[in-house]
């Protein structure tokens, strides 16, 4: 970091890299049921490994940073690249072995600042993101890695902030174009499960998806001891064009346009409370947008007491009550092509922390 001026200006200059170097290992190996009538117990020596092989990954990014406080407003610029390279080596023959330079291009990003008024203050932002190709993508050994890219991001966003000492709020507009999606595509449907990974099909850049949006949050201190805490986000993600299946400007899958948030924080000498209420609206459970999951509603709740020198050598002790899905909402969470995770039922916890 170089802190210096330019004329009356003052400016910050930052550079540096980051490194990481790790290693995967994967194998698959089969054993016999000892005696299946009467357990599961088997011989821990296999009697076949199918496959051995580690992905080595090495990781080197670059980055380079300036910001200029211009008076009316705090100007940034910087790029960063990164060189990624990642490797399969098939520890059972070495002919399998596969390596690809998942580099990415200069990535530039530039934001701004500027105080409006008192208290208020409009900010917008702009960044290059990439995502390296997966050690994933070289797990099948016909994968034509000359004809696969790294997944690449131009993100912008623009808003305003207003911020009291009782009253912070914001809204932000959002864009987000995503190209070069990495999917599996399968040559040939077999029936079952594929345990020994004969099916044909590797990995392609197919499409992309574009997204825009609003998100509007705000904190009240209501009174000394309550705050009010809102949110709410309006997202719209689509598809862009792919070569193997009609899904252009489809909403994508396990996305909700509406989400909302409303919580309640209480705070009094040593006691603290606590409700949150959450809403997703309804999601496509596949790219066709021909199944649609139901919206929800889950609330947590929370409870809790400091107390100090409660005993001889404790000076502190943290009692805590936390419930999740105060209600025992049933829902999806987590949604995935044609398939979705029940959401946790009602789940009550409680928290004691001691400090000695």
């Amino acid at each position: 970091i170089w802190n210096t001026q330019i004329g009356d200006m003052d400016n910050v200059l930052r550079a540096g890299l980051w490194y990481e170097d790790y290693n995967r290992e994967e194998s698959r190996d089969w054993h016999k049921i000892i005696d299946s009538k009467t357990s599961f117990y088997y011989d821990h020596i296999p009697y076949w490994v199918q496959y051995s092989r580690e992905f080595p990954v090495e990781t080197i990014m670059y980055y380079l940073e300036d910001e200029l406080d211009l008076g009316v407003a705090k100007v940034r610029l910087g790029a960063k690249q990164f060189n990624v390279d990642v490797k399969k080596n098939d520890l059972f023959d070495a002919n399998n072995n596969l390596a690809v330079s998942s580099d990415s291009d200069v990535l530039f990003s530039a934001g701004f600042v500027a105080p409006l008024a008192d208290n208020l203050e409009f900010f917008g932002g702009f960044a290059q993101n990439y995502a390296a190709i997966k050690d994933a993508v070289l797990e099948r050994d016909d994968a034509d890695l000359s004809v696969i890219e790294p997944e690449t991001a131009d993100n912008i966003d623009l808003g305003v902030r207003y911020s009291t000492p009782g009253f912070n709020a914001s809204l932000t507009y959002y864009t987000i174009k995503f190209d070069n999606r990495i999917r599996f595509v399968s040559a040939e449907q077999s029936e079952g499960i594929d345990f020994l990974e004969e099916g044909a099909g590797g990995y392609v850049n197919d499409g992309g998806v574009e997204s825009d949006g609003i998100e509007a949050s705000a904190q009240w201190q209501a009174t000394e001891y309550l705050s009010v805490y809102a949110s709410y986000t309006y997202n719209n993600s689509e598809y862009a064009e792919s070569r193997y299946e009609d899904i252009e400007g489809n909403t994508v899958l396990g996305t909700a346009k509406d989400m909302a948030v409303l919580s309640l924080d209480y705070a009094k000498s040593n006691y603290i409370a606590g409700l949150s209420t959450k809403y997703v609206g309804p999601r496509f459970m596949d790219q066709a947008n021909l199944t649609e999951v139901e919206e929800y509603v889950v609330s947590d709740f929370y409870a809790g007491v400091v107390l100090d020198n409660v005993a001889s050598g404790i000076k502190s002790l943290d009692v805590r009550l936390t419930v999740n899905n105060l209600f025992d909402e049933s829902y999806l969470g987590t949604v995935v092509a044609g398939a979705g995770w029940i959401g946790a039922p009602r789940t009550a916890a409680i928290n004691v922390k001691a400090a000695f």
